[in-house]
């Protein structure tokens, strides 16, 4: 498959995913999800890799462009990399601001984040982000 991304992007070897997804620690039960469209569907988003087509479970943001995630983990975790599904268009994400605040909000992710991800369209899950 051939895409532009940048260095940090990579493609998932399926046959060995069952090593980084981490679905299964996601303590689904506190993790919020803020300007979310309709409430609880920031949730659905985060399924099992077998799931990871399913258009059916999307989370689309409210008044504002930004989506900010809280995922709390039920064990350690120790997090490599990072996939995002999306469609192709205006509402596609373009930067993931990754930071680990102890208290999430809007007005304190204005500043500089940990680690900015350019994320490149990809339908089928198949790229993988490095993350620090």
């Amino acid at each position: 498959m051939q895409h532009s991304c940048s260095h940090t992007c990579q493609h998932v070897d399926e046959t060995n995913v069952a090593q980084w997804n981490l679905y299964t620690k996601i303590d689904k039960y506190n993790l919020q999800c803020y300007n979310e469209k309709h409430d609880g569907s920031g949730k659905d988003v985060f399924r099992a890799w077998e799931e990871r087509l399913d258009r059916s479970k999307i989370v689309e943001s409210d008044d504002e462009q930004e989506l900010l995630f809280s995922i709390p983990f039920n064990g350690a975790v120790k997090i490599t990399g990072l996939c995002v599904i999306g469609e192709n268009g205006p509402s596609h994400p373009n930067t993931n601001r990754w930071s680990n605040l102890p208290e999430l909000r809007f007005d304190n992710t204005r500043g500089k984040a940990h680690q900015e991800i350019s994320l490149t369209y990809d339908a089928s899950g198949t790229l993988a982000y490095q993350v620090k």
